[in-house]
C-alpha cells in the first residue's frame, strides 16, 4: 500500500528531526516542532470527535500554523475544507453553509 502524506511526514520527522520543515519569511520550524504541533492539533480534534472522513473547515493565513493544522487534521483521520480568510464574510457564506454540528 502506498504511504499517505501524514505517514511520510512522520517518517521524515523521525529521520531528520532538526531539519527545517517549514520556512515562512523569517520563521523556520523544524520537523520535530512541526510534528509536535500537528500531534497537539490531532489530539484536540480527536477529543472533539473528529474521526475518519470528518470534514474540518480551516480559515487561516498561510504559515507554519496552517501546515501544523492541516497535518493534525490528517493525523486525526479527517479532511479539511479550506476557507479563504480574506474573502468578505457575505461571499464566504454564499459558498459554504456550515452543517449542523455532529457530536459522537
Amino acid at each position: 500500500m502506498t504511504p499517505l502524506l501524514p505517514d511520510l511526514f512522520l517518517d521524515r520527522a523521525r529521520a531528520h528531526p532538526e531539519a527545517p520543515a517549514v520556512v515562512h519569511g523569517t520563521d523556520e520550524v523544524s520537523y520535530r516542532e512541526l510534528a509536535r504541533s500537528a500531534r497537539r492539533v490531532s489530539g484536540a480534534l480527536t477529543g472533539l470527535g473528529v474521526r475518519n472522513e470528518s470534514v474540518v473547515a480551516v480559515m487561516m493565513a498561510p504559515g507554519p500554523d496552517l501546515v501544523a493544522t492541516l497535518l493534525g487534521i490528517w493525523l486525526a483521520g479527517g479532511c479539511y475544507l479550506p476557507l479563504d480568510p480574506f474573502a468578505p464574510p457575505p461571499g464566504c457564506g454564499r459558498r459554504w453553509k456550515p452543517p449542523a454540528p455532529s457530536w459522537p
